[in-house]
């Protein structure tokens, strides 16, 4: 604010700087005002778009998962932002065999959202095809290390069950083995095997996939990500593997839906008001 007067004789009153200070208060008030409405215009506009992406990425999601007399499939997914970096997908073929797998891309939000809806492109072309998860990871590796730089990888856990030979194939890039649950009056049975690097690493990796018995009687094939076990209470403590064994071996009787709800509430019990950290995605699979 500039003020000037028609004669030098006179000074400034102290009335006359504080009429002057306080129109330079109104003015400051407004023009912060302005500025903070456009910050929030922006805002709501970047939060619908990520709405939209968080709708859109829903969507890439299997709608029905597979409920018959031979196989029951439920399946979580919780972003740990507006959209998720995870991903998972059920596959059904003519011969009766069911495929699924989880995915965790590095990084969270928007830009971990995109490689996952490339991921998923690629999965329903290739897993289809094959029926082979190590041939389908092959794939996958060489698409997203074409696709991406060497700071962006995935780890996954692809899995295939024959319900008429009751056996489950499995391959790992980098990702959490999967668990085999017989009921509460048993352990938890983690399947070994060794993981291969993460996809998008190096160029050409040679999967390899293990095949296991079932067995007979219902079990249940338990696969997740690696934020159920990180996931941190407000101490900083993390959920832990033997939590979430224990957690298992807890829920183990219960059919899919309502064991991934057990478990969910175990997490919730034990991270109690923390902020969730990371993207936290679980598949049950009961063979019957």
């Amino acid at each position: 604010i500039y003020g000037d007067r028609t004669s030098t004789s006179t000074l400034y009153t102290s009335e006359d700087i504080d009429f002057l200070a306080g129109i330079a208060r109104q003015v400051t008030i407004g023009l912060v005002n302005a500025r903070l409405m456009e910050e929030q215009k922006a805002k709501l506009v970047m939060e619908a778009e990520l709405d939209v992406a968080r709708d859109i990425q829903r969507r890439l999601f299997p709608r029905e998962l597979p409920v018959d007399d031979r196989i029951i499939v439920a399946a979580l997914n919780e972003p740990g932002r507006t959209v998720s970096g995870d991903y998972y997908d059920v596959i059904e073929f003519d011969d009766g065999r069911v495929a699924f797998l989880i995915a965790d891309v590095s990084g969270k939000g928007v830009a971990a959202a995109l490689l996952m809806s490339n991921l998923q492109a690629a999965v329903r072309l290739t897993l289809a095809d094959s029926g082979d998860p190590a041939d389908a990871m092959r794939r996958w590796n060489t698409l997203l290390y074409t696709n991406t730089d060497s700071s962006k990888f995935v780890t996954c856990v692809a899995c295939v069950i024959d319900t008429s030979a009751r056996t489950l194939t499995f391959t790992l890039a980098g990702h959490q083995a999967p668990f085999v649950l017989r009921g509460s009056d048993e352990t938890p049975v983690e399947l070994s095997m060794e993981p291969e690097l993460p996809l998008g690493v190096v160029e050409h990796v040679d999967f390899k996939s293990k095949t296991v018995g079932l067995g007979d009687g219902p079990c249940t094939i338990f696969c997740y990500s690696d934020g159920v076990v990180e996931a941190m209470n407000s101490a900083h403590e993390l959920f832990g593997d033997e939590r979430m064994r224990l957690a298992l071996a807890e829920s183990a009787d219960a059919p899919p839906n309502l064991f991934l709800r057990k478990m969910r509430k175990a997490l919730s019990s034990f991270t109690r008001d923390a902020e969730q950290s990371d993207d936290i995605t679980m598949l049950a699979a009961k063979v019957l």
